[in-house]
């Protein structure tokens, strides 16, 4: 992460801290007129990546909201490819509360493809997570799901009469024949409304199967955590994305218990992977360690509370189980 220090009265040489190794060279100045302008440089050399440019203002004076410069005209915003000459422009003075403000300008690049943000470690302050690597923005949806299935005749645990629980009226799990990937928590046949909603009633075995098709992977429980926190973006939120926790997450006060939300509908977090606390928990790689068998869960569900669906929750299940409540999405090395 690149921070240009701009004061809107003086400039001063751009601070630099903790940087994606991409993002380089950032430069901010005033021209005559009073528009601050920012230079900077991706250098990647992945052809198939595109880039979230974001640039922020950060106000000197303490108790004062950071803010994303909406305004911003030139390289910035979603889809930005790398090129020689990188910058762009914000005028301060049209927003009349920044008039007489101090403070500075942060860029951050976020860099994605094909539905997956690249996360990049940090491992001074997290030594669980020591080397780069990509996630899906989106858990797997029923949709998603479908299309593997067609495409190998693969057969679910749930489908090989594995144990498959769902979710009662009286809040218990039991277990249901009709408890099946293509269909909805309660073990109904999900309607075609109902398909981008993320895919349950799918075992470790059956998520781990999906992630090989793709040429990817689970991750683990510590990849996960740290991007649902936001990774070098993360602001220290309680749940991923924000402290509030129905703008984030579907959960058990605000969603309809028969139904999982559609992938991508609430807020996002600060790398903008959704769906990370609630609608549906997702198998991580890892094993217990008292008990291979018996896989973690991250994120909480539709059926979760507040407790549940904090960052660092986790549980084990066998890894032949599946529920209505456990999805997953997948991840892959950086090679």
């Amino acid at each position: 992460m690149r921070y240009a220090i701009v004061y809107i009265a003086l400039l001063i040489a751009p601070e630099l801290l903790k940087a994606q190794e991409f993002l380089k060279n950032v430069v901010a100045q005033k021209d005559d007129q009073r528009i601050i302008e920012v230079s900077y440089a991706l250098e990647d050399t992945d052809t198939n990546s595109r880039y979230k440019v974001r640039a922020w203002f950060v106000p000197s004076q303490k108790d004062t909201i950071t803010f994303e410069l909406k305004y911003a005209i030139g390289d910035v915003g979603d889809n930005i490819k790398p090129h020689g000459n990188m910058k762009f422009s914000w005028n301060p003075y049209l927003n009349d509360t920044l008039f007489h403000s101090k403070g500075k300008i942060r860029v951050e690049a976020l860099k994605y493809k094909s539905g997956m943000i690249y996360v990049t470690s940090d491992s001074e302050k997290n030594n669980q997570v020591k080397k780069d690597y990509w996630i899906d923005q989106y858990e797997v949806s029923y949709k998603d799901f479908e299309q593997f299935v067609k495409a190998t005749g693969y057969t679910t645990d749930a489908e090989k009469k594995m144990p498959a629980y769902a979710r009662t009226k009286n809040n218990k799990w039991e277990l249901n024949k009709n408890a099946r990937w293509f269909n909805n928590p309660n073990g109904q046949v999900k309607k075609q409304d109902e398909w981008k909603e993320p895919v349950v009633f799918v075992s470790w075995n059956d998520a781990q199967a999906y992630c090989k098709w793709k040429n990817k992977r689970l991750p683990s429980a510590a990849e996960w955590e740290y991007a649902a926190r936001g990774g070098l973006y993360s602001r220290g939120y309680v749940y991923s994305g924000g402290n509030i926790i129905r703008d984030i997450a579907w959960y058990t006060k605000n969603a309809d218990l028969t139904l999982l939300g559609t992938v991508g509908t609430k807020l996002a977090n600060e790398l903008f992977i959704y769906d990370m606390s609630g609608n549906a928990s997702e198998w991580c790689e890892d094993a217990e360690l008292s008990d291979p068998d018996k896989k973690a869960v991250k994120g909480g569900s539709i059926y979760s509370d507040e407790l549940e669906l904090m960052l660092n929750y986790k549980f084990f299940e066998y890894m032949s189980n599946s529920f209505g409540s456990i999805g997953f999405r997948c991840a892959c090395s950086v090679e």
